[in-house]
C-alpha cells in the first residue's frame, strides 16, 4: 500500500501581552490540525514558530506548559518588533528549515480557526493547482463572533486611484483578490522560493497587503477561501469613530498618533512607493491634511468611490 505524503506546515505567529487570546488561538489551531488528521488520508506535521515580542503577562510560560507535547519554537523579541516585524522574525527562523516545509501558515494570535480551516485552505491550494497549474497565496476569510459580518480575508480597491478597500465575501468557491490580510494566510513553499517573505521595510502595517500584490505581480494566483475559516473581531475604529476621535485631538496629539508604529505613515508610504506610485503624492498630502485639517480630510474621504459600501463590510 502506497504511503501517503506527510503535509508539513510551519505556522508563524507573533504576540504581545494577549495571553488569553493567544492561548485560545493556539487551541483552535491544534483542534483544526487534529480534524485534518482525522478526515484526511495524509498525515500532518505542524511546527509552530512564535515570536514572544516582549510579553510580560506570562504568555510564553503558559504556552510551554499547556502545549508541551507540541512542536513549538518560541523566539524572544524586545517588545518593539510590532506585527510585521514579529511575523518576519518568526518566519526567518522557520526558513532555517525551509526544505522541510510544504507550506507556511501565517496566523494572528487573535484569530480562532474553525475545525475545518486547514482542510479549507488546502482545498484552496488544490483548486489553484487545478485551475492555474501552480500554487499561490491563500487568505482565509474570517468573521466576527456572531458570524454576521465578514472582517478579514482579501479584497480590492473600489477605484484604482481614490477608491476604498472592499472585502470579498465568500460564495462557496475560491475567488481571486488583489490584496490579502494575513489573519489566516497559507503560503506554499514554492511561493516563498519565488517571492520570499514579508518585506523588511514594514514594521507593523501593510506587509500582508504588499505580499498579496507582490504575488499578483509575479503572476501567482492570489485567492480567498470558498467559505469562512475562523473568527477574528475587527477591533479597529469604525470610520465614524476614527473621525470623532481624531478631530478631538490637538495637532501635537495627531502628529504623535499618526507617527505611532500602529498607524505609521512610514509603512503606508512605503507600500504606496512600491505598488501604487501614482497614489503616493495623494496619500502624502492626505496624511498632512488629516493631521492639520481633519474636518476637511474626512469630508473629502466620504466622497471617495465605494465609501459607503466599504464601511458596511
Amino acid at each position: 500500500m502506497k504511503k501517503e505524503h506527510t503535509i508539513n506546515i510551519a505556522t508563524i505567529i507573533t504576540c504581545h501581552n494577549r495571553k488569553q487570546m493567544t492561548m485560545k488561538a493556539l487551541s483552535c489551531l491544534y483542534e483544526a490540525a487534529e480534524t485534518y488528521r482525522q478526515e484526511s488520508d495524509s498525515p500532518l506535521r505542524l511546527k509552530l514558530f512564535l515570536t514572544d515580542d516582549g510579553c510580560s503577562d506570562g504568555t510564553a510560560e503558559s504556552i510551554e506548559q499547556t502545549f508541551r507535547n507540541e512542536d513549538i519554537v518560541i523566539l524572544k523579541g524586545n517588545g518593539q518588533l510590532y506585527w510585521a516585524g514579529g511575523m518576519r522574525y518568526a518566519w526567518k527562523e522557520a526558513l532555517k528549515e525551509h526544505s522541510q516545509w510544504d507550506y507556511y501558515l501565517l496566523l494572528n494570535d487573535d484569530t480562532f480557526l474553525f475545525k475545518h480551516a486547514l482542510i479549507e485552505l488546502l482545498e484552496t491550494h488544490h483548486y489553484s493547482l487545478k485551475t492555474y497549474s501552480k500554487g499561490g497565496v491563500y487568505s482565509g476569510i474570517t468573521c466576527c463572533t456572531n458570524q454576521q459580518k465578514i472582517t478579514y480575508g482579501g479584497g480590492y480597491y473600489s477605484h484604482p486611484l481614490i477608491g476604498k478597500f472592499v472585502l470579498i465575501h465568500p460564495d462557496g468557491h475560491p475567488q481571486t483578490c488583489k490584496i490579502t490580510n494575513a489573519n489566516i494566510l497559507l503560503v506554499p513553499k514554492t511561493v516563498v522560493d519565488e517571492i520570499g517573505i514579508f518585506d523588511s521595510c514594514y514594521r507593523h502595517r501593510c506587509a500582508d497587503w504588499a505580499y498579496g500584490l507582490q504575488a499578483n505581480k509575479a503572476g501567482l494566483p492570489v485567492l480567498v477561501t470558498a467559505s469562512v475559516c475562523g473568527i477574528c473581531e475587527d477591533d479597529h475604529y469604525s470610520d465614524e469613530e476614527e473621525q470623532e476621535y481624531v478631530k478631538k485631538m490637538s495637532i501635537r496629539q495627531r502628529i504623535t498618533y499618526f507617527s505611532s508604529p500602529l498607524r505609521s505613515t512610514k509603512d503606508i508610504l512605503a507600500f504606496m512607493a512600491r505598488f501604487q506610485k501614482v497614489k503616493y503624492p495623494i496619500v502624502y498630502v492626505a496624511r498632512f491634511i488629516n493631521i492639520f485639517f481633519p474636518t476637511l480630510y474626512y469630508r473629502f474621504n466620504e466622497m471617495r468611490p465605494g465609501f459607503k459600501k466599504a464601511t458596511k463590510k
